[in-house]
């Protein structure tokens, strides 16, 4: 019994690994000449590019509104039932400023922290390689959708009005 579980266990890393593997594409953006992901990807995979020095200074500066990130937090929101797809193009000057401010404000709040979030990749045609996006009709980047149990709440398109943690907010207290 010991054996199956062990190659189970095993199979499954090897499926998660190679699914990993197949959701993230480098493609050559031609007017930045330097690779970009496309398809899924994760902050790790982000943080790899040549693009990355631009997004950690924008990184850097943000000031984080710390009292609307705790009006965040007092929200009566399940952590287990928001999720949130962050569609971008790291050759997109809003997405190398957006989102380093997203992720600031995510490592200072207790429910984000808590959210499940997805990168995913897009070229300039707003098309993320072997995974289809077409249904989610991604005009601009960066778009945060934001999803309560699988349905659409709420969209931060290209940049914020006022501030990301104010849309953010406005977004989230929508859930009734």
């Amino acid at each position: 019994m010991r054996i199956i579980i062990l190659f189970c266990s095993i199979t499954l890393c090897f499926m998660i690994t190679e699914l990993n593997a197949q959701s993230i594409q480098w493609v050559m953006d031609e007017e930045k000449g330097y690779d970009v992901p496309i398809g899924i990807c994760s902050w790790k995979d982000i943080a790899t590019g040549k693009y990355y020095a631009e997004m950690e200074e924008h990184y850097t500066d943000y000031e984080v509104d710390t009292k609307l990130v705790k009006a965040i937090d007092n929200l009566p929101v399940d952590a287990a039932e928001l999720s949130i797809d962050v569609y971008f193009g790291a050759w997109c000057g809003d997405s190398k400023e957006q989102l380093p401010h997203f992720l600031k404000i995510m490592e200072q709040s207790l429910l984000l922290q808590k959210t499940e979030v997805v990168y995913i990749g897009c070229d300039r045609e707003k098309k993320a390689g072997e995974l289809d996006i077409s249904e989610v009709n991604i005009e601009f980047v960066p778009t945060f959708i934001f999803l309560l149990d699988g349905k659409e709440i709420g969209r931060i398109v290209e940049v914020p009005q006022g501030t990301s943690e104010q849309s953010i907010l406005n977004i989230l207290k929508s859930i009734k």
